[in-house]
Order: structure tokens, then C-alpha cells, then sequence
């Protein structure tokens, strides 16, 4: 009895082991058909300033003619690629899809705002914006910047030009990386009012009054990462307000320095409480920001 027992447990659990190794070989099939679906469905795009708006985007040769217009395209979805070709765009851009939009280096694809309002203003997560030239906002009592964050998450600025703006790039988001950008002349080059953010390898230099400045608003500004930044001639090279915690390190600050670099700021604003942070370890010269990827 069993031995009987014993025989049927062995082929039952043998007839287990063999409807598994099947089995999950076709359920890994099936998925790698569905990511291999999603992948097929990410295109890019182009643009080009000979293109025309009647065009397919498909191609260089048959590429539209403004950014706005291609993101704004039925055929475009989320997770799709703009390429920008060489050429100045004089456009406020509106970033309201999830693109990845991309320029053919700061030097040859400008976007340039006209003196009018935000130059790119970015109102969805997961985006990136990589290699253009990003210059000319507005300028008033209402701030305008090169690239505006409005409270989005895991947004990407990347190796681009950034200069002639009244604030060059402006995060009120989340979990953002700012890494391998020129942003100068400027008259504040960096503010932000999020947690999370990493600024790392950027050249930040000759903006009129300030080169970031972190500031806590509702909520306090905190747990961001400034490393291997270089920080030069700036009067005011760094600044924060109900900013209590963020990580500063490996820092170029307009010379080789020693000893740490303190940050002055301000725990609260009423009643003032003055405060110091300090790049504890601070570069002993410039950091080459050319090392960043995209």
C-alpha cells in the first residue's frame, strides 16, 4: 500500500515538473512578445527648420518644420523620441507628453524663447531634454526661465546650453537630474524648490546674482545632491532657504580650496534663523563635466 502510495506521488509530482518546464518557458514567450511589442511601438520623430508641417516626420528629409507641432501630433505618444536638427527655433515650447526630445548639440539646435515667457516648460513627468542651446526668456516680476519643472518628477536636463534666461532652469519637482549643462549669464542660474534632485557636472558660471539656490516654500527643500559641479564667478555661488538637508560634495569653487566651503542660508525666514552648510570635501580643481552620458 505504500509502495503504491509512494509510486503514484513520484509520477504525479514527475507529471508537475514537466507541465512547469513548459509551461513557463511560453508564460517568459508571451512576456518577451509583450515587451517586445511596447518597444516596437516607441518611434522618433524629426524636426528639422526646413522641414514643413505637412510633412511625415518620419524622416530628415521629411521632417516638420517646429518642436510644438511635433509634440503635439497625433502620432506621437509617450515614450517617443524628438530629434531637433541643426537651426534656431523661436518657440515657447510646451513639454505636456512624455518625450524624450533631442537636440544635435547645444552648439547647432537653439531654442530660443524671444524675450517672451519660459523658453521650455515641462508639465508631465519622466521627460528628457538633452542637447540644445536654451536662451532668451522673459523678464519680469513674475519670473520666467529656460527650463521650467512644475512640480513633475524624474525629469532629465542634460548636456545643454543654458544662458540669457532670467532664471535658467527652475525645478518645483522631484527626484530630477540636472547633470553635463553650461548655465551661464543667467541671473540666477539654478533654483529649485524640490527634494531628490541631483545636480552633478555642470558648469555653472558669470550668472548676474546667484548660481543655485535651493528653497524650501510650503514644504521644506531637502535631500538633494549638488556633487562635481564647478561654481565659478558667481557672486553668490550658493543659497538656501527652509533647506535643512542636502549633500554637497566634490564641489569646484572658483579656486582649489582646502579646507571645507561653507553655504550660507537660512533655516527659516520668520523668525530668520542663519544657518551654514559645507561641501566638506571641495574639488581642488574644475570637474569635466564632458564625462556625462546621455
Amino acid at each position: 500500500m505504500k509502495k503504491n502510495l509512494l509510486s503514484k506521488t513520484l509520477v504525479i509530482g514527475i507529471i508537475i515538473i514537466f507541465v512547469g518546464a513548459s509551461v513557463i518557458p511560453s508564460v517568459m514567450s508571451a512576456e518577451k512578445q509583450k515587451l517586445q511589442a511596447v518597444t516596437t511601438m516607441q518611434n522618433t520623430w524629426y524636426v528639422d527648420d526646413n522641414g514643413n508641417n505637412s510633412n511625415s516626420g518620419t524622416s530628415w528629409e521629411d521632417a516638420w518644420e517646429h518642436i510644438n507641432y511635433a509634440i503635439g501630433h497625433t502620432s506621437v505618444i509617450g515614450g517617443d523620441t524628438i530629434r531637433v536638427g541643426d537651426g534656431t527655433y523661436y518657440e515657447n515650447v510646451i513639454l505636456d507628453r512624455r518625450i524624450f526630445l533631442t537636440g544635435n548639440g547645444s552648439a547647432n539646435t537653439i531654442i530660443d524663447g524671444g524675450g517672451v515667457g519660459d523658453v521650455v516648460y515641462v508639465s508631465v513627468n519622466s521627460v528628457s531634454i538633452s542637447e540644445f542651446t536654451i536662451r532668451n526668456s522673459g523678464i519680469g516680476e513674475d519670473p520666467c526661465s529656460g527650463i521650467v519643472v512644475a512640480t513633475q518628477e524624474r525629469i532629465s536636463i542634460i548636456k545643454n546650453t543654458i544662458t540669457d534666461n532670467q532664471y535658467g532652469i527652475e525645478i518645483a519637482g522631484n527626484e530630477c537630474i540636472v547633470s553635463g549643462n553650461i548655465i551661464t549669464n543667467n541671473s540666477c542660474g539654478i533654483q529649485t524648490f524640490g527634494i531628490l534632485n541631483t545636480f552633478s557636472r555642470n558648469n555653472i558660471s558669470n550668472n548676474n546674482y546667484s548660481g543655485i539656490q535651493i528653497m524650501g516654500f510650503l514644504d521644506f527643500a531637502t535631500r538633494n545632491k549638488i556633487y562635481n559641479n564647478n561654481f565659478i564667478n558667481n557672486p553668490e555661488n550658493a543659497f538656501f532657504m527652509m533647506a535643512p538637508l542636502n549633500f554637497w560634495f566634490l564641489n569646484y569653487w572658483d579656486r582649489p580650496r582646502l579646507l571645507p566651503y561653507p553655504i550660507f542660508g537660512f533655516l527659516a525666514l520668520i523668525p530668520p534663523i542663519p544657518w551654514f552648510q559645507f561641501d566638506w570635501r571641495p574639488a581642488l580643481k574644475p570637474n569635466d563635466i564632458s564625462q556625462v552620458a546621455i
